[in-house]
């Protein structure tokens, strides 16, 4: 005896209602890529920029070219990288009191594919990366 299965249309209909979950788990398994890479990418950045201004004493131009310089898989133009701060804050490389200190910060604006990321990550359209790098001069 031989039986015969009838094709309903509920594999179908399942599938239908479960994929647009599997989308976005995908997706939000991408966008959190995403966010490690450009956070690491944001770090490496901002600890270049310092490593710069270790060795250049008070070279705010020379310090965000160094760092912008590094930006690798991110437009240089979209990061957002203040002069340092420098201490002391005179850059006299004359037997300063002390050691000084150089602080690089960088910040990126991350806007994800998935909207329920930002949401879960921090709310609104975007994230924003921050990263601060402090470092001894040398003097």
């Amino acid at each position: 005896m031989r039986f015969r299965r009838q094709f309903s249309g509920q594999d179908l209909v399942e599938f239908a209602l479960v994929l647009p979950f599997l989308l976005m788990l995908i997706m939000g398994i991408f966008d959190l890529g995403r966010v490690t890479f450009l956070y690491s990418t944001i770090t490496n950045i901002s600890r270049e920029g310092a490593r710069y201004g270790v060795v250049h004493l008070c070279d705010n131009p020379g310090v965000i070219a160094a760092a912008k310089e590094k930006a690798i898989g991110i437009d240089p133009n979209d990061l957002n990288i203040p002069p340092p701060v420098w201490n002391p804050s005179d850059c006299s490389a004359t037997d300063p009191p002390g050691r000084g200190t150089v602080i690089v910060s960088v910040s990126f604006e991350f806007i994800p594919i998935t909207p329920f990321i930002a949401d879960i990550l921090g709310g609104g359209s975007s994230i924003t990366l921050n990263s601060t790098a402090n470092m001894y001069l040398e003097l």
